[in-house]
């Protein structure tokens, strides 16, 4: 089912592509009452999981919002069912215009309490919204939790500046590195932010991105939602032979992109020095400056890797213990081998068919 959805979905964002938000949505409720297995009834309790998976994706670790702020578009929230039956977006602009507004405030509140050296004396414990009850909003004040999450960021980054014969994070080891480590943590949330205040109009993008996949989701949680661009990787995935570099990455909580996946027989599987927790830091194309790629969205990674798709790139690798490397690698074709579609013929009485599909 999962296949059939996904690509309704799609097609939907294809085909639909300069209609409004609020058509997307009605379109992906209009699919899925039609097309899938198990449809659902678009009403409050539809409504109260699209406005937790929404919130789970914009505020992962709950610290841009106020308790206060959360309960008010949880309010505003019952109203989603309405906005995808009526194709309206009130539920969505009441939080694009709060959504600006309090990743700013939180840029500044974390400046401020990164400005002063952190002690880790006391026991402090970090939960993600995610790892408590689902759809409860953390009861601890928005100032504490913030500052608990800087404090795990913090320590993360100390440990990064372990040397490589070096197991555990020692007092003095942390007194004299400190500083370093939260002026890397803050420029880090910086450069993020400068990212999203620079381009309001992608922000907005993503915003109803978010959301209509959130729509998607609610049906179940194979469903997804695609935007045209998204759509162009899925299918170009579905070929059983490209050019590609042979990794795959994602994300991680930080931000940082880390290669997820190497593709047997690629370039840099056979390179030897590329695994999975690997992170890309800086590449140099052939003949050109290197490029610092350490804070590079995942769209903006990909954009130069097309750039450069005929040369040969030197990726500077930081690896999960800390070290570093310089790997080259050029883009080779690849053919995946689970994506070809296999069939036989049983000759016999009944003749019978088999058509292997990919998964």
């Amino acid at each position: 089912m999962r296949s059939l959805l996904l690509l309704c979905c799609c097609i939907s964002a294809a085909v639909y592509g300069q209609k409004s938000v609020a058509e997307k949505a009605f379109n992906i409720s209009a699919i899925a009452a039609k097309y899938h297995v198990s449809p659902r009834a678009v009403n409050d309790s539809f409504a109260v999981q699209v406005f937790r998976s929404f919130m789970d994706q914009i505020d992962p670790y709950t610290i841009y919002f106020t308790q206060q702020e959360y309960q008010q578009l949880q309010t505003a929230a019952v109203g989603i069912d309405e906005d995808i039956t009526r194709q309206s977006t009130v539920f969505l602009q009441t939080i694009s215009k709060q959504y600006f507004l309090v990743r700013k405030k939180a840029v500044q509140q974390m400046q401020s309490l990164l400005s002063k050296p952190f002690s880790f004396s006391a026991k402090t414990y970090f939960t993600t919204n995610s790892e408590a009850d689902a759809g409860k909003y953390i009861d601890e004040p928005q100032p504490q939790r913030m500052k608990a999450y800087l404090q795990w960021r913090v320590l993360t980054a100390l440990s990064d500046l372990l040397p490589e014969d070096s197991t555990h994070l020692s007092p003095a080891f942390v007194q004299q590195h400190i500083g370093e480590a939260q002026r890397s943590v803050q420029s880090t949330i910086e450069k993020r932010y400068a990212q999203l205040a620079a381009d309001s109009v992608k922000m907005a993008r993503w915003l109803e991105e978010t959301y209509l996949n959130a729509i998607a989701t609610a049906y179940d949680p194979h469903t997804e939602y695609f935007s045209n661009e998204a759509y162009d990787e899925f299918e170009a995935g579905l070929s059983s032979e490209s050019m590609a570099f042979g990794f795959g990455l994602e994300p991680n909580s930080e931000g940082n992109l880390l290669i997820t996946s190497v593709m047997p027989g690629s370039a840099a599987w056979k390179s030897s020095n590329i695994h999975e927790g690997d992170m890309i830091i800086a590449m140099k194309p052939e003949g050109e400056k290197t490029v610092s790629v350490a804070n590079a969205t995942p769209e903006e990674l990909n954009a130069l890797f097309e750039r450069y798709a005929d040369k040969t790139v030197e990726f500077t690798i930081k690896a999960a213990d800390g070290t570093t490397r310089v790997v080259k690698l050029k883009k080779q074709a690849i053919r995946n081998e689970e994506n070809v579609v296999r069939g036989w013929i049983l000759d016999g009485q009944p003749r019978l068919g088999f058509i292997s599909l990919p998964s």
